[in-house]
């Protein structure tokens, strides 16, 4: 039983994660933006769910497609490339290296 309320109360955190990076647009205002990239940085680089880290990953990219500040689009390259140092998981260092644009 608690096997199942922790994997659903994840599910639902992978999901906020996913619905953040939708939500956010450039028609959204700066300090919301803010507040979402920080939310899914602090995600990326400290929770224990790689699912999770994943979610936020995706995310991230998506936000920095968007004609976003350029203050917040270097925060997220520059916490993208930090994730990369202290990621082990395979899968969540592929998608990093993916993210458009991103150099290393």
């Amino acid at each position: 039983m608690w096997k199942l309320r922790t994997h659903c109360q994840g599910n639902v955190r992978r999901i906020a994660a996913r619905g953040l990076g939708k939500m956010v647009t450039a028609n959204t205002c700066f300090c919301q933006v803010k507040k979402a990239v920080d939310k899914l940085i602090w995600v990326l680089l400290n929770t224990e769910d790689c699912a999770l880290r994943y979610a936020s990953a995706l995310s991230l990219h998506e936000i920095s497609q968007g004609n976003i500040n350029s203050e917040i689009n270097i925060n997220i390259k520059n916490n993208l490339n930090l994730a990369l140092s202290k990621e082990s998981d395979q899968v969540i260092l592929e998608r990093i290296k993916r993210i458009d644009n991103f150099k290393l």
